[in-house]
C-alpha cells in the first residue's frame, strides 16, 4: 500500500525502450533512410518477442521515422523537406515566445546558466568525437530556455516534434562551418537577452530557428540517398 503523499514512478515498458532505441538510432542515422528492419532481426537482437518490436515500429511509423509496407517490409523512412519546414514553423513560434518571456524576467543566474551552456558547448565545437556532446548541449541550451519561461512541458513537445530536424542536423554537425555557426546564433540569442532588446531578440531566434532550412538543397545535394 503506498504512503500518503507517495508518487510511483512508471517504468518505462518493453516497447517504450525499443522505441527509444530506434528512435535514436535513426535520428543519428546509424539505422539511414531505407534501411531495412527485420521485425524478427531486431526481436532477436533485443531479445524480446516481436509483440513490443511491432508497437515499437507503429509509433515511429506514427511519427513519420519508419515506413510499413504490410505483409511486405519496413524501412526506415527517408528525409522528408516537408516535415523540417513543417517543424522549423512550430519551433520557430513556440521558441520565440519563450525567448522573449525569458528576457522579460531574465534573472543573473538565468543569463549565467546560458553562458555556461554556451561556453560548454564551445568547449567540443572543434572535436569530431563529439558531435553528439555538441548536440546534447545543444538541446540544452533550448531546454534551459523553455524551462527559464516556466514551460518544460512545451519543450518535450518540441523534442518530440523535432527528430525529423534532428537527422538533417546529423548531416551538418560534420561541418565545422555550422557548428561555429550555431555558436555565434546562441551568442546572438544571449547578447540580445541580456540586453532586453526584443527586436534583437525576435531577429536572433528567426535567423536560428530557420538557418536550417536553408540548407536543404544544398544537403539534397550532396545526400540524394537519404532523401
Amino acid at each position: 500500500m503506498n504512503r500518503p503523499g507517495m508518487t510511483l514512478l512508471k517504468r518505462p515498458s518493453t516497447a517504450d525502450q525499443v522505441h527509444d532505441i530506434l528512435r535514436d538510432r535513426i535520428v543519428s542515422l546509424e539505422l539511414k533512410p531505407h534501411e531495412l528492419l527485420s521485425r524478427a532481426d531486431l526481436a532477436t537482437s533485443f531479445g524480446v518477442s516481436q509483440t513490443p518490436v511491432r508497437d515499437a515500429l507503429l509509433r515511429l511509423e506514427a511519427t513519420g521515422l519508419v515506413r510499413i509496407y504490410p505483409q511486405s517490409r519496413t524501412v526506415v523512412a527517408p528525409i522528408d523537406p516537408n516535415k523540417i519546414m513543417e517543424v522549423r514553423f512550430f519551433r520557430r513560434g513556440l521558441e520565440l515566445e519563450a525567448a522573449l518571456s525569458v528576457t522579460e524576467n531574465l534573472t543573473g543566474s538565468g543569463l549565467a546558466e546560458l553562458k555556461a551552456i554556451q561556453a560548454q558547448q564551445t568547449a567540443v565545437s572543434t572535436d569530431d568525437s563529439k558531435l553528439m556532446t555538441f548536440m546534447a548541449l545543444d538541446k540544452t541550451f533550448h531546454q534551459t530556455l523553455f524551462r527559464l519561461a516556466g514551460q518544460s512541458d512545451l519543450h518535450q513537445l518540441v523534442l518530440e516534434r523535432s527528430v525529423h530536424l534532428d537527422r538533417i542536423r546529423m548531416l551538418q554537425l560534420p561541418l565545422h562551418g555550422k557548428r561555429l555557426l550555431i555558436l555565434r546564433e546562441h551568442q546572438a540569442i544571449i547578447d540580445a537577452m541580456a540586453s532586453r532588446d526584443l527586436m534583437a531578440v525576435t531577429q536572433a531566434v528567426r535567423t536560428h530557428i530557420t538557418g536550417t532550412g536553408n540548407t536543404l538543397d544544398d544537403l539534397l545535394k550532396l545526400h540524394p540517398s537519404y532523401f
